[in-house]
């Protein structure tokens, strides 16, 4: 996470948002008093984070997901191939 003031972001958007497109990376801007801070990402990140939280947000997901991995790590995967 890169964290800038509002100043330099102004005065260097193109190469704050070209970073964050380039490396994934989030931006954070803290801001004057008691503002909360902003947070500017992709829209890709953006979707990552928020369909990870949706796939976390029940406790039957996280078990087949646990599941899943702890067959993946254990290597007891079966492989399929899809004929056409």
């Amino acid at each position: 996470m890169t964290t800038t003031t509002i100043r330099e972001l102004r005065a260097n958007m193109k190469t704050y948002f070209d970073s964050l497109d380039d490396n994934k990376e989030i931006l954070l801007v803290p801001r004057q008093g008691n503002k909360e801070a902003i947070v500017i990402m992709t829209l890709s990140e953006y979707n990552s984070i928020t369909e990870t939280e949706y796939l976390l947000s029940t406790k039957s997901n996280r078990k087949v997901i646990e599941k899943a991995l702890k067959e993946l790590s254990n290597n007891e995967v079966t492989e399929f191939k899809i004929e056409e």
